[in-house]
């Protein structure tokens, strides 16, 4: 047993008052009074060492009572096994070993030296001790548990550390080394079933990693590191500092000249030793003597962005090689250039281009070329004959005002085939050509009763089409004003339309609706842009809203400007392509080796960098997967930036820290105990139970003394 405060088992000293009580003699208190004594001096007893004890029960009750309350105020606990281990600072520990399996462990013979301290760090560990070992990139792996080093016997403890990373071997992936270190520190301080931290004792985090700059620390920013957790760091650094790597600087949207041009990023490592290097670039399908060399000087920690003059070599894309670098694992890189296509976009109206005040005039400049696209806006008026060729290109058909029959019957076709129809309701009779293509027998449409103007409101930013403006600088939709705009009675559409509200106006109205077609979509306009209904034409919405549009209509992909290794690519554009060709769809990394998608159409297995094919029967679209840049920054990193967010480092605590740590948490585990156990209370109990029984004993007694000396007193004035 032992005590929370144990100064007050001082108290026990009290017990010397009830004894000393007991060997007093005081005066009895009976009297009686004799004549020849009255004029006396009363002389009490002496307390002489042949005093006798008088009531020996009462005596210990009194006693026990005072140890009783003495020891309730000390707060007794009892001390297990486990807070017996802990008491001493090192006698038990948990340790989580961090071992760094990115990209740029495979410098040199980093890797099979991060192994042996991985080993090393095991051996050094006591019987008592238990031992966690994570893998780390730009995710974190559990290779080996808590439970399963404590369940096996202590001498084949280092087998199971030898079969956890048998198979194990650098990637190609990124660093994120701040999530390894939260992941490490949530570890050492799991809860056990109860809800309580399933261990006490000493907790230390072991990184063993080249621990280079290039690794995110973003996830420590926002985590509170644990006071009792420290962290110990094992470097193992390249003998050969020199590192410099190449990446590919990419726009999307650049257009023209611009998109033909190759330019490129050359990064020199701070500790580089080393600052002329040359590249060398080679097209895709390269032939012999089709290869530029170019000189480049980049300092040490520093980078350089280097043009390739001859784009017409490379307008497809090309290799890139950098030479004369000390590591090649971040030394290439890919540039595809996707070929350029036109989109039909078919807009069906009277009014002439040069009009201000329809809609056609609007449509001429809103859709933006790209690196990749270019747009083809078909007019068509009314009752004119579709043209077969260009309805089978066209992915976005606007139509502005009511077609003819056969118009309505080609473009619901084309529609239920996969493209994409904007229904723009600009008169009430609107209502009767949207009937009859989405093949209802009515659609109720009327004209709003707008006193002042109308504006759009409940926009719904979770649709791809309103996602681009989800971000709250972008989301103000209210500057828009509609003088009119008509009204659409959703429960004209019936459910097997799925029809989807994405804007409504103030006045509760749908504004713009989306419904399926087959296997394309009808989006329902229920106002303009023409400056007659509205400024929506006006606005700065206008033009990324209708090139979204665009977009979603040729069912690809936005696609991101660089892929790095471990990004899933959403291929699932390419299942429904290859379905609605009825043809077979084939990824492949390289020229040999086939990969597989998931039922939702990702691919996910872009774990090494290099050139990926998806190929739809003969046509072949190729796409390039980069090493994350972080990994050329392979400097080492200070400890400045693990202390400056929180983090505890094991080689920097004095030993009085150290000892105050161990004071602080064996402090915290005894007042943890003590609160469990909870012993005062019943000390207080029996304390309480004792005094009572006392003041009941030492009642009785005195009555019968008091007795006792009547009686005397009685039989003495008898006599007298």
């Amino acid at each position: 047993m032992s005590f929370l405060a144990p100064l007050f088992l001082a108290g026990i000293a009290a017990v010397s008052l009830p004894i000393l009580f007991h060997l007093i003699r005081r005066t009895p208190k009976g009297r009686m009074n004799f004549s020849s004594l009255m004029f006396l001096t009363p002389s009490p007893p002496r307390v002489t060492s042949r005093s006798r004890l008088e009531h020996w029960l009462l005596l210990l009750l009194r006693v026990l009572a005072v140890i009783l309350l003495a020891l309730a105020f000390a707060r007794p606990f009892l001390w297990d096994q486990a807070a017996v281990e802990a008491e001493q600072p090192g006698a038990a520990r948990r340790v989580v070993v961090l071992i760094d399996t990115s990209a740029s462990m495979s410098r040199e013979d980093l890797w099979s030296r991060a192994v042996i301290l991985l080993k090393d760090t095991a051996k050094d560990l006591k019987p008592t001790d238990t031992l966690g070992v994570f893998a780390f990139d730009r995710s974190v792996q559990r290779l080996l548990t808590f439970e399963a080093w404590t369940a096996a016997p202590p001498g084949q403890r280092l087998a199971l550390v030898d079969e956890a990373i048998a198979n194990l071997k650098p990637t190609q992936r990124g660093t994120n080394l701040g999530e390894a270190l939260v992941a490490a520190a949530d570890a050492l301080n799991e809860l056990d079933a109860t809800g309580k931290q399933s261990f006490t004792g000493n907790k230390q985090a072991v990184l063993i990693s080249d621990v280079q700059q290039g690794g995110d620390l973003k996830s420590l920013d926002a985590y509170d590191w644990p006071a009792d957790v420290t962290l110990e760091v094992k470097a193992v650094a390249a003998r050969k500092p020199t590192n410099a790597g190449v990446q590919v600087v990419t726009d999307r949207d650049a257009v023209g000249p611009q998109a033909q041009q190759l330019r490129l990023r050359i990064t020199n490592a701070k500790a580089s030793t080393k600052d002329r290097f040359q590249i060398e670039v080679r097209p895709l399908v390269a032939t012999a003597g089709q290869a530029e060399t170019i000189d480049v000087y980049v300092p040490a920690g520093e980078s350089r962005v280097v043009r390739v003059e001859k784009s017409d070599l490379f307008a497809a894309g090309g290799t890139i090689t950098l030479r004369g670098d000390n590591a090649a694992f971040d030394n290439e890189a890919w540039r595809i250039v996707p070929p350029t296509r036109e989109v039909t976009v078919i807009y069906i109206g009277s009014d002439p281009a040069n009009d201000v005040r329809g809609l056609h005039y609007y449509l001429t400049n809103v859709f933006l070329p790209t690196s990749g696209r270019t747009v083809k806006l078909t007019a068509v008026k009314p009752g004119d004959a579709l043209d077969a060729q260009t309805l089978t290109r066209a992915s976005l058909i606007i139509v502005g005002e009511s077609p003819s029959d056969a118009q309505l019957t080609s473009l619901c076709s084309r529609v239920e085939q996969g493209a994409t129809a904007l229904v723009v309701l600009r008169e009430n009779d609107d209502g009767l050509s949207l009937a009859s293509l989405l093949d209802l027998g009515k659609v109720d449409v009327r004209e709003a009763n707008v006193t002042d103007y109308a504006m759009l409101s409940q926009v719904d930013f979770t649709h791809a089409l309103f996602a681009p403006f989800a971000d709250p600088r972008f989301s103000d939709f209210t500057k828009i004003r509609f003088w009119k705009h008509r009204t659409l009675e959703m429960q004209s559409l019936p459910a097997e339309l799925k029809p989807h509200v994405l804007a409504r106006f103030d006045d509760a109205s749908p504004a713009l609706v989306e419904t399926t077609l087959g296997q394309g979509t009808c989006m329902i306009l229920a106002s303009s842009w023409a400056p007659a209904d509205g400024q929506l034409a006006l606005s700065s919405k206008f033009v990324p809203l209708m090139n979204v549009l665009l977009e979603q209509s040729e069912r690809l992909p936005r696609q991101a400007p660089r892929i790095e290794v471990g990004d899933a690519v959403d291929l699932s554009w390419a299942v429904k392509l290859a379905a609605q060709r009825s043809q077979a769809l084939i990824v492949t990394r390289g020229t040999d080796t086939t990969l597989g998608l998931g039922e939702d159409g990702m691919l996910t297995a872009t774990d090494e960098p290099g050139l990926y094919t998806v190929a739809i029967g003969p046509e072949l679209m190729p796409f390039a997967v980069a090493l994350s840049p972080g990994e050329s920054e392979t400097s080492p990193m200070t400890v400045d930036e693990f202390e400056k967010r929180g983090v505890r480092l094991f080689q920097t605590a004095s030993t009085a820290l150290i000892a105050s740590q161990a004071d602080r948490a064996r402090q915290m585990r005894m007042a943890e105990l003590e609160n469990r156990h909870k012993l005062w209370r019943w000390m207080l109990v029996a304390a309480l139970g004792i005094l009572a029984l006392e003041s009941w004993l030492a009642g009785y007694f005195a009555s019968r003394a008091g007795s006792a000396g009547e009686g005397a007193g009685g039989e003495a004035t008898q006599a007298s």
